[in-house]
């Protein structure tokens, strides 16, 4: 995948010092382009050529940052095209209006996303700079969702928690909780491979799909690995049939442990 050199945007930055204030941060949409290298990402106020809007199926905060998964539906591709430019949308809480927050561009490295090939879905995920004490949320398309949990703030709430309160107001059952599944997984720091910016190490987790179109992952870091999660900005990136691959931007020095969270999803929900 290419490197977009993703930045905040001067709108995005009006944002941030909105939701530090106490204002919400709302994400509402990650958009694909193919305008070339502009002059400036922080001027950038929208992208130069999009081509594509996605809907956002998950954001989780994390300290200072937000973890934002879009899916990119190759059935709804007609037309080729090199995705240079990436876009996050957010929502200004003061006039409602969408702003783009952030801004990257691969310039003429950019891959190249094309019709009719065989995978039904690509996995696209974001880490942004939000703020710590901020209430970071996104618009989740539930066409494309299936009984999402809220993992935001994982720092002080524990994900038993999370979905005990999420049973309490009715957006899971009993019978969601029955397909939930829950792994834990290990990233040994012997096991990373890569150079600088960009690590990788794929894990074992039994019960996962190979085809992320028919199922909904979540993973959070446990307690005891939160932070050295966090400074190496550490995100899943791609699955396997029982496995998953992370990502980290900076080589872990210690061993750390995630929970990975399963549910199936039927195909009239996709």
């Amino acid at each position: 995948m290419a490197d977009y050199r993703i930045t905040l945007t001067s709108a995005g930055l009006e944002l941030l010092a909105k939701a530090t204030a106490g204002k919400q941060l709302v994400f509402t949409g990650v958009q694909l382009g193919d305008g070339d290298m502009p002059d400036s990402f922080q001027d950038m106020t929208a992208l130069i050529s999009p081509r594509k809007t996605l809907p956002i199926r998950s954001a989780i905060h994390m300290g200072a940052k937000a973890n934002i998964k879009a899916v990119l539906d190759y059935t709804g591709i007609t037309e080729d095209f090199q995705w240079k430019e990436i876009g996050l949308i957010a929502s200004d809480p003061d006039t409602d209006r969408d702003v783009l927050y952030c801004y990257g561009n691969a310039g003429n490295k950019g891959d190249w996303i094309t019709s009719g090939i065989t995978a039904t879905a690509k996995s696209i995920n974001l880490t942004v700079l939000v703020s710590e004490s901020a209430s970071v949320t996104a618009v989740i398309d539930d066409k494309a969702n299936y009984a999402a949990v809220d993992l935001s703030n994982v720092e002080s709430v524990s994900i038993g928690q999370k979905i005990r309160e999420a049973v309490a107001t009715g957006e899971l059952t009993a019978a969601d909780l029955q397909i939930l599944k829950r792994q834990m997984v290990t990233l040994p720091a012997s096991k990373w491979t890569g150079s600088a910016e960009h690590y990788t190490q794929t894990a074992a987790v039994p019960g996962i799909s190979a085809d992320e179109a028919a199922q909904a992952v979540w993973v959070t870091p446990t307690s005891a690995s939160m932070s050295s999660w966090n400074a190496a900005m550490c995100m899943a990136t791609a699955q396997g049939k029982d496995s998953l691959t992370f990502s980290a931007q900076e080589k872990p020095t210690t061993d750390m442990t995630a929970y990975v969270f399963m549910m199936e999803v039927t195909p009239w929900q996709l």
